[in-house]
């Protein structure tokens, strides 16, 4: 049985659908495909110091004292753009997991000519599914919104987590959820014309603060810029990890 998601474009999934997602190919391989086309354009948005406002805002939230001397990780990297925005902020090393092998190169690039290659660490692969070493601080920045199922990426993610845990994902509720639904629809229909398998989710943004929560977490800080929700959240017992 598929686990709950959310909705695809402004509705529920349908059973055919979802059958449909899992058969087809692994929604990871489709992610995969998706990115590692957009990787030099966002290489070189971040060769340039270019953070998203979310990006911005998920940094901002973490509470400045903790950055410093503590291992991060950002699950859904890109070319690294958070991971050396916190190395700045003082973090002593910084972990980046992509899907997209292109982006790990490019971020890998970026380390290089920063001279950060001591300091971070860039690894392919499913956040998913693969093991992820503990780290004081997980981010997920508009990385759930690309899985058509995000129970299993939370899971994995937030074992991993010693001390704070944050992500930023579609809002769903009010006009702009309406907004964001009709907008996504749109675009995941020009996808489906140009033959990749790909789509982008508006989950449950309820569900998932009750899933992190279940965890062990409680939610610090919150916020919004345009369609993204953001949100942190701190350990409230800190795990022997």
């Amino acid at each position: 049985m598929c686990p709950r998601t959310g909705v695809l474009a402004d509705r529920p999934y349908r059973q055919d659908e979802a059958k449909f997602l899992v058969s087809t190919s692994k929604p990871g391989d489709e992610i995969a495909k998706r990115f590692d086309g957009r990787a030099c354009c966002y290489r070189k948005n971040v060769a340039k110091g270019k953070l998203a406002n979310s990006s911005k805002l998920l940094v901002n939230l973490l509470p400045a004292e903790e950055i410093g001397d503590s291992k991060i990780m950002d699950i859904g990297c890109g070319p690294g753009g958070l991971v050396f925005e916190l190395l700045g902020r003082g973090a002593k090393h910084g972990t980046g997991v992509d899907i997209s092998p292109k982006m790990i190169e490019r971020a890998q690039e970026l380390a290089a000519s920063q001279n950060l290659v001591d300091r971070t660490t860039f690894r392919s692969g499913d956040g998913a599914e693969i093991r992820l070493d503990p780290h004081d601080i997980v981010l997920l920045d508009r990385t759930i919104c690309c899985y058509p199922f995000w129970e299993p990426l939370l899971e994995n993610s937030l074992k991993a987590t010693r001390k704070y845990y944050g992500y930023s994902i579609p809002r769903d509720r009010g006009l702009m959820g309406h907004l964001i639904r009709a907008v996504k629809s749109v675009g995941n229909l020009i996808i489906s014309l140009s033959g990749s398998g790909f789509r982008s989710y508006v989950h449950p943004t309820d569900s998932i603060q009750e899933h992190v929560e279940s965890a062990g977490f409680s939610l610090r800080a919150a916020g919004t810029t345009g369609p993204w929700l953001t949100a942190v959240y701190a350990r409230d017992q800190r795990p022997d990890l």
